[in-house]
C-alpha cells in the first residue's frame, strides 16, 4: 500500500493504542461490513454479523492489504476468534512467521 494510502487510513480508522498492523486488519474488516457499524476488539464476528460470505470477503482484503497468503489453519483460528482482538492476533501471528 502507497504510504500516503495507509497515512490516510490511520486518520480513517485510527483507534487509540494501536499497532499499524491492527488499524489494518481491522480496516480490512470494516470494508465488509454495512456503514456505520461499530467496531471494537471485544466483540465477535457473531456480535458484528459476519457470516462466511463476509468472512471470505474480510480473509481475501487481509490477504491482498498485507500481502500474505492465510493458510486453512489461519482461517480455522480466525473461525474460532472469540473476539475482534483473537482476529487481529492470529492475523499478526501470520505476519511474523512471513518475516
Amino acid at each position: 500500500m502507497p504510504l500516503s494510502v495507509y497515512h490516510s487510513h490511520r486518520k480513517r480508522f485510527a483507534m487509540p493504542d494501536m499497532a499499524p498492523d491492527t488499524e489494518l486488519i481491522l480496516s480490512c474488516i470494516r470494508k465488509s461490513l454495512p456503514p456505520g457499524t461499530e467496531l471494537s476488539l471485544e466483540k465477535s464476528f457473531g456480535e458484528l454479523g459476519i457470516d462466511s460470505l463476509r468472512l471470505s470477503q474480510i480473509t481475501v482484503e487481509i490477504e491482498d492489504t498485507l500481502g500474505l497468503t492465510l493458510e486453512d489453519s489461519d482461517i480455522e483460528g480466525i473461525l474460532t476468534s472469540s473476539t475482534l482482538r483473537d482476529v487481529v492476533r492470529q492475523v499478526e501471528d501470520r505476519v511474523r512467521k512471513r518475516s
